[in-house]
């Protein structure tokens, strides 16, 4: 009988008979698109997708105004701001 490794290579090979050997071109099984995506387009996607979210923009400009402090100050600055805004970041009413 076979061993498993060879079943399982000779098993690979039928499952994707398009894939070729030589290197020269991605394989379809691996579901990329034929032709790449323009550099412009994809520059913008990442650029969306890696955006800090509002509070990663809130932390960073709490820390900026309290340059030369140690993280006890940027926690005080924190908790004073969010005590003026009643809502972490947002500045509207709790509906308490």
């Amino acid at each position: 009988g076979a061993s498993a490794p060879a079943a399982a290579a000779e098993e690979a090979k039928t499952a994707a008979p398009e894939d070729n050997a030589d290197g020269d071109e991605i394989p379809a099984s691996w579901g990329w698109p034929k032709e790449p995506f323009d550099a412009g387009y994809l520059r913008q996607y990442v650029l969306v997708y890696t955006k800090a979210s509002k509070q990663e923009e809130w932390d960073e400009a709490l820390a900026a105004r309290s340059v030369g402090g140690d993280f006890a100050d940027h926690l005080v600055e924190k908790a004073f701001a969010n005590l003026l805004l009643n809502k972490e970041g947002t500045g509207e009413d709790k509906n308490d």
